[in-house]
């Protein structure tokens, strides 16, 4: 889109950002043309953001909280936003569904950067014709996961970003067993072997999750599966769509019929079916409701950096 660009990483994360400028710059970027701002504390520079004139466009990936307070100064200042917010992803395991190869790719997914991306599938509902094979095949998969060092072979597990990242994922945990929720695998901070220099929490499975359970209603950001079983397909339907996330949902079923009834039913910007990786760069990503605004990639992402220019010439 031919914009100049000052990228503020997130504080907790900032050495990839750091890397990736570097080698923008041997690349030969021109000075001045990409800018990287680092900082601890975010707020005076999400303030310079959104009152600068000089800045006519702010992207954000990141809470709901924040990107509402962003988009609240963009609106004063009558500025572009596109947010990329919270997520609460739905895995629906239809009836007619292999079970086994759902769970592999309901195991890939949610495990995926150790839970700790915004697609992460939190609410598996599983039909209860398949439930028992499917759990089956979810907790072997999971039992096999090592966590550690990623530079190590045969580690599939990282740490969590932080300390309160850590005591979030316990909290859902241990109140969904509290709460009558099966613990089938995991359930704990992982402290042998080193691993308590880290922020390391085991790989975890849940079965028997119910509505008043806080990992049924909060964003987990980590790896905990918890699996909700269900019966009836209208009331799964209503059961995904009751959040106020709208960012992705998962499908699996081998009836076209009811992919295509499930796809249009789901309130969410981005729905896979049969599918753990509905994404592209070609593609349009994004989500409705509080997941956020616009849209990144594709033609929709371009024109979300370009003002519209109308010319009347008369010669």
């Amino acid at each position: 889109a031919v914009c100049t660009m000052v990228l503020k990483p997130a504080e907790a994360t900032p050495l990839c950002a750091i890397e990736t400028f570097k080698i923008l710059q041997q690349a030969g970027v021109p000075d001045g043309v990409l800018n990287l701002v680092t900082a601890a504390d975010p707020k005076p520079i999400g303030e310079v953001f959104v009152t600068d004139p000089r800045v006519r466009k702010i992207t954000f990936t990141g809470s709901t909280v924040v990107g509402k307070h962003l988009a609240a100064g963009a609106g004063a200042a009558m500025k572009l936003i596109s947010l990329e917010l919270g997520g609460h992803a739905p895995f629906i395991v239809c009836k007619d569904a292999d079970p086994i190869h759902a769970a592999k790719g309901a195991a890939a997914v949610k495990f995926l950067n150790t839970g700790q991306a915004c697609i992460s599938p939190n609410r598996i509902f599983v039909h209860h014709d398949a439930l028992q094979p499917f759990v089956g095949e979810m907790v072997k998969r999971v039992a096999r996961l090592r966590a550690g060092n990623g530079l190590e072979e045969g580690v599939g597990i990282g740490p969590l970003v932080n300390r309160q990242a850590i005591d979030k994922v316990d909290n859902q945990v241990k109140d969904a067993v509290n709460n009558g929720a099966t613990l089938l695998h995991g359930g704990e901070r992982l402290l042998d072997d080193g691993l308590d220099q880290g922020t390391f929490y085991a790989p975890t499975v849940l079965s028997d999750v119910t509505p008043d359970m806080l990992i049924y209603r909060e964003e987990t950001f980590g790896p905990v599966a918890a699996i909700v079983p269900y019966g009836d397909d209208d009331d799964v339907i209503a059961m995904a769509n009751d959040t106020q996330y709208g960012l992705a949902a998962y499908v699996y079923t081998n009836n076209l019929a009811e992919a295509m009834r499930t796809f249009e039913a789901l309130n969410f910007g981005i729905v896979g079916i049969n599918d753990i990786n509905p994404t592209g760069a070609a593609a349009p990503f994004g989500g409705v409701k509080e997941s956020g605004l616009g849209r990144e990639g594709g033609r929709e992402g371009i024109t979300e950096y370009l003002d519209v220019k109308l010319g009347g010439f008369a010669i």
